[in-house]
């Protein structure tokens, strides 16, 4: 976090328009800290889930009227519910994967590296989302070699909070922002944003809307916490810890090319092959979760 927080100060230093402080770079300076705060209280002092989910909330809020909001449908105000739906779900899919050593860092910088290319493919090197991935890429670069198994640090919910939160931003502007066609709404354009979004965070997704899935099925909340992970359930196969990260990353690279392939290319015939892609992954990562005796924590 204090190294992201040092790119931001770097940003000011550049005598480039697009990178001056402005009410954007504004925006991700606050919310992050928000992120970071909060998951740092969560982890020192076990705040209740409703304080965190109103943080998250004022997060998704703020980078809304900074602008960071979606811009997939033609209704401004629905467009800034599903921003601040998107920034929750994210923050607490990323959260939630973070259950063994590695496997949020990997992931994050996975899609991170995605980020930064579609950023540079779009904007070129001067700009604010691509500068502020590359630090990020270095930032987790460094913590990954200490937090992958066996783990010397933990990442706790001050790291996987703020990676949620800058994740989530750097999906909303730079694949759920283009405006839609405000006389004609076409699902073809809806999807062809939306699914480049989910797909490359597909990992967190998938185990997030599984863990809610079979708890909700068996009567218990969904934000408590357990052993019922889709990561749980490779390692009681045989899987080692390490190389449940390892997948889960080779998982994201696979889901984050056909997310840069969509985005990128005007040619939407990878649309299918990737929604078919995103249904393989969460059908084999539910089956494998199906026989699993899961632990939750009441």
């Amino acid at each position: 976090f204090l190294t992201f927080l040092f790119c931001i100060i770097f940003l000011l230093f550049i005598p480039n328009q697009e990178t001056q402080l402005n009410i954007q770079l504004l925006g991700i300076f606050i919310t992050t800290v928000i992120a970071f705060i909060m998951g740092f209280a969560d982890d020192a002092y076990n705040t209740q889930p409703m304080i965190k989910f109103m943080s998250q909330v004022i997060c998704g809020l703020v980078l809304s009227f900074t602008g960071h909001s979606i811009q997939i449908t033609q209704h401004p105000t629905l467009n800034y519910l599903l921003t601040v739906f998107w920034v929750v779900f994210i923050m607490n899919a990323i959260n939630l994967l973070d259950n063994m050593d590695g496997v949020v860092a990997l992931v994050s910088l996975v899609i991170c590296i995605f980020f930064t290319l579609i950023s540079y493919q779009r904007y070129g090197l001067w700009n604010i989302e691509f500068l502020l991935s590359l630090g990020l890429i270095g930032s987790i670069s460094g913590f990954l070699i200490y937090n992958f198994h066996p783990s010397k640090i933990f990442m706790g919910d001050s790291g996987s909070q703020f990676l949620g939160l800058i994740l989530a931003c750097f999906s909303i502007d730079l694949l759920l922002s283009t405006k839609i066609n405000e006389i004609e709404f076409q699902w073809q354009n809806f999807f062809k944003q939306s699914i480049p979004a989910i797909l490359l965070f597909i990992a967190p997704v998938s185990d997030t809307a599984i863990v809610f899935i079979k708890r909700i099925s068996k009567g218990c909340s969904p934000f408590i916490g357990g052993r019922d992970h889709t990561t749980h359930a490779l390692y009681s196969r045989g899987v080692k810890v390490g190389w449940v990260s390892i997948l889960y990353a080779i998982i994201t690279v696979l889901g984050g090319y056909l997310a840069y392939v969509i985005h990128t290319n005007s040619n939407s015939s990878m649309l299918s092959f990737a929604i078919i892609y995103f249904i393989s992954v969460f059908t084999a990562l539910f089956l494998l979760t199906l026989f699993h005796k899961q632990e939750i924590h009441v």
